[in-house]
């Protein structure tokens, strides 16, 4: 067990052995044994089967990545495992870790950070980034509306080589089905405008526009470690300078940064009156809630719960719909377009209601003849590594040639 193993470091606060650190971070990092990408991995270049983070080993097995950002990634994360390997006995000792469970959760989440923050440091301020999209967009939007327009006028000259081109690419015997290419593809670059304009709507009212990631490194050190703290009960969240929870977001500040004893104080302060904060913290009461025995209870005794949840976010779902449609007057396709939407959310509202139970509930109920289903999953993982460590070969070949 992995926590027993830390455990005397933790007490003591003395450094953890880099191999145990690198073996403890590698297997809270990986949800299944990657023994055979690491061995594959260490064949092509010295220490990447040791530091690449687990979802960097199929990139750089396949050669997806130049070897020049392997190298960068393995330098990065052989760092601040190192500075872990130093600091991590600390940081942890201010978490309640019960379980190994437990322990994989926060050390996933710590490599998580670490290994995003010189992305997080060189991501521009966020409401410079939704400016910059909103304006790619808008870009995007008059391009393919002008494209949209041109092929209308233009696209008769265009369609039947379009449709022999496909379908000699697919290598499907289609030409029974004439013209079947060209006018499909208009019809989803039409769509693609439509789409573009949701997604700028969406950005506009609040409702899940743009991915846009936060570009202040101590911002999202802080919330790092309220997260870790809700999940563990401690420490406990104040914004006292040099409080548990504010040396806990020094150290691991530190261990991403290398940059010693700073203060975050401003940090936890901004956090503490965020939205991110009040999020975090309705996620976590509704995890607890439903995992406490009562929340099980009330779940297990009303066999329609999953339903009237299933209801509630369809119900808002139609909602933006008929707000978006309202929202202003729209060309005859677009609106068309939108009015589908609504109604595909409406008709499954209307099959949600009219489902009859019993329901599962719990995933010890499903059936047996699933198990089949997973070892033939398992069976294509082993495949998908023989296959990319092949492609990693080919690409290698050529670009060496």
């Amino acid at each position: 067990m992995m926590l027993s193993r830390l455990a005397p470091y933790i007490k003591s606060h003395l450094p953890i052995p880099i191999d145990l650190m690198i073996e403890a971070f590698n297997t809270a990092a990986c949800a299944r044994d990657d023994s055979e990408y690491r061995h594959a991995a260490e064949e092509i270049m010295s220490e990447a089967g040791v530091y690449l983070h687990p979802l960097e080993l199929s990139w750089f097995i396949s050669a997806r990545g130049t070897d020049d950002e392997a190298l960068e990634a393995i330098r990065h994360r052989k760092a601040y495992l190192t500075r872990a390997a130093s600091l991590i006995p600390v940081l942890l000792s201010f978490f309640d870790v019960k379980d190994s469970g437990s322990l994989e959760s926060v050390l996933r989440r710590i490599d998580d950070f670490c290994r995003d923050f010189p992305a997080i440091k060189a991501t521009p301020h966020e409401k410079r980034a939704r400016k910059e999209i909103a304006t790619g967009l808008q870009r995007v939007l008059r391009a393919v509306s002008d494209l949209a327009v041109r092929l209308d006028e233009l696209g008769h000259h265009l369609d039947i080589e379009f449709n022999h081109h496909k379908t000699a690419n697919a290598r499907v015997p289609e030409l029974d089905r004439f013209g079947d290419s060209f006018e499909p593809f208009l019809a989803d670059l039409k769509r693609l405008s439509v789409v573009t304009e949701i997604v700028l709507y969406r950005e506009r009212v609040g409702s899940s526009g743009f991915i846009v990631t936060d570009n202040r490194p101590k911002f999202q050190a802080v919330e790092c470690i309220y997260q870790i703290s809700l999940w563990q009960n401690a420490p406990a969240f104040v914004t006292t300078p040099g409080s548990d929870f504010a040396t806990a977001c020094s150290l691991l500040y530190e261990i991403a940064s290398s940059e010693y004893d700073v203060g975050l104080a401003g940090a936890i302060n901004r956090f503490a009156k965020s939205a991110s904060r009040k999020e975090i913290l309705e996620e976590e009461q509704s995890f607890r809630w439903d995992n406490s025995d009562e929340g099980m209870r009330a779940y297990e005794t009303d066999n329609f719960a999953a339903v009237k949840e299933r209801t509630a976010k369809l119900k808002s779902e139609f909602t933006f719909w008929e707000e978006i449609v309202e929202s202003r007057d729209w060309d005859v396709f677009s609106r068309r377009e939108l009015l589908e939407r609504r109604a595909d959310v409406l008709e499954r509202l209307q099959r949600t209601l009219l489902e009859n139970g019993p329901h599962l509930v719990w995933g010890s109920q499903m059936m047996r003849a699933h198990g089949p289903a997973f070892e033939d999953l398992e069976e294509m993982h082993n495949r998908l590594v023989k296959a990319e460590i092949a492609l990693g070969r080919s690409r290698r070949l050529a670009r060496n040639a």
